[in-house]
């Protein structure tokens, strides 16, 4: 009964999101300070789009995209809301970006990943590359800002450089080790494996990246 409930409940999310496409939206651009696994300090820039009527449940509409861009390694990034990074370090100069994955649907639509994590490393040649949780580098932080978007009013979104110290104090504890998360949640995936698919028309979402600079 529950996994059913949340499957409404994400089949509704993606009425009210493509219900929100008939609205205008809003953009968000800003710098932000991250820190890295190794305590040093790296700016990324980043940039997302929302709609910006959720009517008839929320004062604004669903994050349609979120993207980043590492200008010394010319890593790009970006994904559809719903699958949003936490996670965006520099290991040994090799980018890497890590998603949290909890409920049945998005466990079902990316196969199940080991830890409930979807770890992706970027390589020079031919951008991004799925890997496996046992290649994820130790002491990795989930140390991306997610409050990119006022819940009411675009007069408190992200804009212009977010210090790290400020994304802390705006964030909380969604700054922090990545191993609390995996901890309580990380085997969610493997729970919802022995229930086997779910019967869905929604498709897997495409991860993008490129070497170069984005169009924002």
């Amino acid at each position: 009964m529950a996994c059913w409930l949340q499957i409404r409940f994400f089949t509704a999310m993606l009425f009210a999101s493509a219900l929100s496409g008939c609205f205008s939206s809003d953009t968000a651009r800003w710098t932000e300070e991250v820190r890295s696994s190794n305590g040093t300090m790296f700016q990324l820039e980043g940039h997302a789009e929302i709609g910006s009527n959720g009517w008839p449940t929320q004062h604004r509409g669903n994050l349609h995209y979120i993207e980043y861009y590492h200008r010394p390694t010319k890593a790009y990034w970006r994904s559809p809301g719903g699958f949003n990074p936490v996670t965006f370090d520099i290991v040994n100069g090799v980018p890497y970006v890590v998603i949290l994955v909890a409920n049945s649907l998005e466990c079902s639509l990316m196969n199940y990943p080991e830890q409930g994590l979807l770890i992706h490393r970027w390589n020079s040649a031919n951008g991004w590359e799925r890997v496996q949780s046992t290649e994820l580098p130790t002491n990795l932080e989930m140390n991306l800002m997610q409050q990119v978007f006022d819940v009411r009013d675009k007069i408190g979104d992200a804009q212009g450089f977010i210090s790290f110290d400020r994304k802390s104090y705006r964030e909380g504890d969604r700054i922090g080790e990545l191993t609390r998360w995996i901890n309580e949640y990380g085997n969610s995936c493997e729970k919802y494996r022995k229930i086997g698919p779910v019967q869905t028309d929604v498709k897997a979402p495409e991860f993008v990246g490129f070497h170069g600079k984005p169009n924002f």
